[in-house]
């Protein structure tokens, strides 16, 4: 027999996976933070520039959000367009 999460209601929303209104704001990304940008570089193996992280908030976050007409994006939202524009990235030094 499953246990049982007190409110029953949050059991079935953590089965269904979250909705938006109950995501921290962690899961979304902050496109004016450079750490979180690096966060995304450095998952692609790029460097943690400013002209990188310059290249994710000018073009990669345009493309992620009119691609999925949405405002905010969460972090696993957005990895799978960093690794589409890879090859436009900087390497490290």
């Amino acid at each position: 027999m499953p246990t049982v999460l007190h409110p029953p209601l949050l059991l079935v929303q953590i089965e269904l996976g979250e909705p938006a209104s109950l995501r921290k704001n962690w899961d979304y990304v902050n496109f004016s933070e450079d750490h979180e940008m690096n966060y995304h570089l450095g998952l692609v193996g790029k460097s943690k520039s400013e002209y990188n992280r310059k290249y994710l908030r000018d073009n990669t976050q345009k493309t992620a959000k009119t691609k999925l007409d949405k405002n905010r994006i969460t972090h696993t939202e957005f990895k799978p367009f960093v690794i589409a524009d890879k090859l436009f990235l900087q390497n490290p030094a």
